[in-house]
């Protein structure tokens, strides 16, 4: 059987190639768990292949993927101010430079080359 893929421990877990990588990896195990076991009880009550949920049958779990969705919105919204204002610190610095490169006659000669 193969394994789950893993989680990082110390990276971030959000990363889009690593988010793709390991949905890629969870589809496979479960295509693995589908094909070897298709008729086991448990997989297919887990799967709901022989009675599909109603609509409020499975409210509380729809709740706590909401809840996973919008702790997942939060940190990535963390994340996108965090890396504005690294852009806008590195473009004021980028400017700065510039200025400072167009008012030196011996640095526009070098640049210029």
């Amino acid at each position: 059987m193969l394994p789950l893929p893993g989680k990082r421990w110390f990276r971030d877990n959000f990363e889009t190639a690593f988010l793709e990588e390991r949905v890629r990896g969870l589809q496979v195990f479960v295509n693995a768990i589908l094909s070897k076991l298709p008729n086991h009880k448990i997989v297919r009550e887990f799967f709901c292949l022989d009675e599909p949920p109603q609509v409020f049958s499975y409210q509380p779990e729809v709740q706590a993927v909401y809840g996973a969705l919008e702790d997942s919105i939060t940190t990535l919204k963390v994340q996108l101010k965090q890396k504005d204002a690294t852009i806008m610190h590195l473009t004021k610095r980028l400017a700065l430079l510039e200025s400072q490169i167009k008012s030196c006659p011996t640095c526009t000669n070098k640049t210029a080359n």
